[in-house]
């Protein structure tokens, strides 16, 4: 059973993107944070996603970023989800431009780029229907042409700026938002590219 691991800063909606993608209930807020320890859960992606009836063990673990008290609380335990993840899905929030606490985070995940798993990496740019000018095409659920190009913009900038911490190609930054459920296919069809990877 192929393990999928998912990180990233508080509030970035990992927790939702797990929902979304095997059909949980699992808490959310807005306001704070609700994954404290590793949540984990062995199922497939629900159908309308994937047609694949891979069983798969997904990890949802703290974000990263909430406080330095709390960091250093969960640390170990994301860690020893990250080296166990044969797919790591890192997820980053489309409308913010800061990429410190990412950065940082991974430099001590992968003891300063010396320790890597021997994994398929993967980064969802979530909540694209928040970029500006927030206009999505709510007609054809997608987004707008003005927004389209700030996303591809986005895209590249995040593999710019992740890429010299974690091992990721173009083809595996996939635009999504959980609210309009767009993107997942392509999300879900990225990491599925683990099948053709030697674990």
């Amino acid at each position: 059973m192929p393990t999928l691991a998912i990180f990233g800063q508080t509030g970035t909606g990992k927790t939702s993107l797990s929902n979304a993608l095997f059909g949980l209930d699992w808490r959310t807020d807005d306001a704070i944070s609700c994954t404290q320890e590793v949540t984990q859960h062995n199922g497939a992606f629900i159908n309308t996603l994937s047609q694949g009836d891979t069983t798969w063990q997904l990890l949802d673990t703290p974000g990263v970023g909430e406080s330095k008290s709390a960091d250093e609380e969960h640390f170990r335990e994301i860690y020893d989800a990250f080296h166990s993840a044969d797919v790591v899905l890192w997820v980053r929030q489309a409308d913010t431009r800061t990429f410190k606490v990412d950065q940082e985070s991974i430099l001590e995940l992968t003891n300063k780029r010396q320790k890597f798993p021997n994994a398929h990496f993967v980064i969802a740019v979530n909540q694209i229907d928040k970029v500006y000018p927030e206009n999505w095409d709510t007609v054809n659920n997608q987004p707008s042409v003005e927004q389209a190009v700030f996303i591809s913009e986005i895209s590249d900038l995040i593999l710019h700026r992740m890429s010299p911490y974690l091992p990721v190609e173009r083809h595996c930054v996939i635009p999504c938002t959980v609210s309009r459920n767009y993107g997942l296919v392509e999300l879900v069809q990225a990491i599925s590219q683990i099948h053709h990877k030697e674990i």
